[in-house]
């Protein structure tokens, strides 16, 4: 049987002649004469050395995480001369990765392609390749079969995009001051941001809080992934770009503007509940956006409230070892 094709039969010449005849002939089980000779003539084979190979078939593409693409595709049906190598070529015709957008030497580049020549050492029914690409780019990416005398098959393409692998590079972190009514928050960097990414900062309130005046209402799309019910006291404190925000303090509560939200002040002794969501340029709507969140519960602390505090802990401590140190001492002088 043969190893590349279901229900055919395969055969294999280790040495040939010019001067040989090749004849194929079939017998049936329980029939001692043969069928048909079919003859391979050296015209035929001469023919056959020098023809254009069939393009590979099924040729499938399977994006997985991380930028990892997946080739794959199956032994041309017809080769003519012995396979050489499969050559694929990966052009990238636009991409939404800030790190790309960039660079001006991938820029001017773009329309050249990249080239990968997978060398065919064994013939197999399946090949494959894998590709580590950039993210949120897309691509067209073409493959042809190569004989050993140079002859390319037809060229076969496909078109795809790699995902978004914009994320945070870390956690929420935050100080509170000590006499201003205000929240320090401390937000991290990012990793594999794209063009046009914005940052929005989410506060929601206690339900007695009421929001300043010119506070800005959060977008409906962005309610829903951040928890927000109609009966809800939340703002919109930022919206910027990535970049304006990530990796740097923000100071939640001053009562300034930051794009078109309003950062709107803040109450002592209260819980507020901070968002922090990146939303990108076309993001597929099937994709929840990346959301960092975190619950702070008295946003403000003075320093006179500290204060009392020590005396508190001193007068509990201090004072009444202070008096059965001077007790032991009236003790002891009685007994001398």
């Amino acid at each position: 049987m043969c190893t590349l094709w279901d229900n055919y039969i395969c055969g294999s010449i280790q040495t040939y002649y010019d001067n040989q005849t090749i004849e194929v002939v079939a017998y049936n089980m329980g029939v001692p004469e043969p069928g048909v000779p079919f003859e391979v003539s050296k015209t035929m084979l001469d023919k056959t050395m020098l023809a254009i190979p069939d393009k590979p078939s099924n040729f499938s593409i399977t994006v997985l995480n991380n930028s990892v693409v997946d080739l794959q595709w199956y032994h041309p049906w017809k080769t003519g001369n012995h396979l050489k190598y499969f050559y694929i070529q990966i052009y990238l015709t636009s991409t939404n990765f800030q790190k790309l957008c960039e660079e001006d030497d991938l820029l001017k580049t773009r329309g050249l392609p990249t080239t990968v020549k997978l060398s065919v050492t064994n013939y197999t029914r399946y090949y494959s390749k894998r590709l580590y690409l950039f993210p949120s780019t897309r691509y067209i990416v073409s493959i042809q079969a190569v004989t050993y005398a140079n002859k390319f098959s037809e060229t076969m393409y496909k078109t795809f995009k790699t995902p978004s692998t914009l994320t945070f590079n870390g956690h929420l972190e935050y100080m509170l001051y000590d006499s201003i009514y205000t929240i320090s928050l401390n937000i991290p960097p990012v990793l594999n941001n794209t063009q046009n990414s914005m940052m929005h900062i989410i506060v929601k309130g206690p339900q007695e809080t009421k929001s300043c005046e010119t506070h800005s209402k959060i977008p409906e799309d962005l309610q829903a992934y951040v928890g927000i019910d109609a009966n809800d006291v939340a703002w919109q404190a930022a919206e910027l770009p990535t970049l304006e925000l990530a990796g740097k303090p923000f100071i939640v509560g001053n009562n300034l503007s930051y794009g078109n939200a309003k950062n709107c002040p803040l109450r002592s002794k209260e819980f507020y509940e901070i968002t922090v969501i990146i939303t990108e340029h076309n993001q597929n709507v099937h994709n929840k956006p990346n959301m960092l969140k975190i619950s702070i519960f008295n946003a403000t602390e003075s320093s006179t409230e500290h204060k009392k505090w020590l005396i508190f802990i001193i007068l509990i401590f201090v004072v009444p070892g202070a008096a059965f140190y001077f007790y032991q001492r009236y003790v002891f002088y009685l007994m001398l």
